[in-house]
Formats: C-alpha cells, structure tokens, sequence
C-alpha cells in the first residue's frame, strides 16, 4: 500500500495539481485492518477522489479515481476556518488505546499543513471545528474503508 500510494502521489504531483489532501485513515500504533489512504485534489477546478486500502496477506485495493464535487466543501471549511481548526484541539471523556483516527496532509497554496485526529475526539468533541472538518472528510472516506 505505501508504495502505491506514493506513486500515486508522485504522479499527481508531476501533473501539477492545485490541491491535494491526503486522509489516511489507520491506528495510531500501525496499520489495522482498516487501513485506507484517501487522496483528494483538485486540477482545473475539477476536485477528485482515489482510495488505496489493504487487505488481507499484504495486498491492496486501489479504486477507481471518481469526481468528488464535495471536496470543494472540504476546502471551503478549510479557509473560512483554518484559525479555528489549528488553535486547538478536540477533548475526549476517555482514551481508547489503539484507536483508529485520521492522519492528514494538505497541500494548498504552496503550504503544508498536517494533523492526526483520532476517533473518540472527533466522535465525542463534534462542535470543534478541526472535529467538523475531518468529520467532513469522513462522509466521503468511509465509502472506501473497509468494514
């Protein structure tokens, strides 16, 4: 899977793209069973939507690239909020050891910025606004991790 995905990302940015978000969703102590990586971006004003998860025995999915009109909503809650969501971040009544979560990677005009966010925070802090932004993420993510 990490080698797919970083051809992947290799290729996307020897195409120049304008945007990409990379969500990767796994445990906080390695992979689990569930490990997906999402690339989102954006060319053109067209926004897409590629997933790369594993399976059993080492292998993995790659699935097909789909257009994800959505990730401009993505983007939008990005800008008009991007002071909120890196300020701070979510609260948790409880820790859960080995948790899934999100580790995330924008690259949006010539900027950087990266987090992790895992689950219980997320589920539990849902108004903050790095909670809501992953949250949206999420929505389109979900459709590709495994169950």
């Amino acid at each position: 899977m990490d080698e797919v995905s970083a051809e992947f990302e290799s290729e996307l940015k020897a195409k120049k793209v304008d945007t990409i978000l990379q969500a990767f969703y796994h445990f906080d102590n390695g992979r689990g069973n569930k490990a997906t990586k999402i690339f989102f971006w954006t060319k053109n004003g067209n926004s897409y939507v590629k997933a790369i998860t594993t399976k059993k025995n080492n292998r993995y999915k790659e699935f097909n690239i789909n257009d994800c009109p959505e990730f401009n909503d993505i983007l939008d809650f990005f800008s008009k909020n991007e002071s909120k969501i890196k300020s701070s971040e979510p609260k948790s009544k409880l820790w859960i050891s080995h948790n899934y979560g999100y580790s995330i990677t924008l690259e949006l005009n010539s900027s950087e910025y990266n987090t992790y966010l895992r689950d219980e925070k997320r589920l539990y802090d849902k108004e903050h606004y790095k909670s809501k932004w992953v949250s949206l993420i999420d929505i389109i993510a979900k459709e590709y991790i495994e169950k």
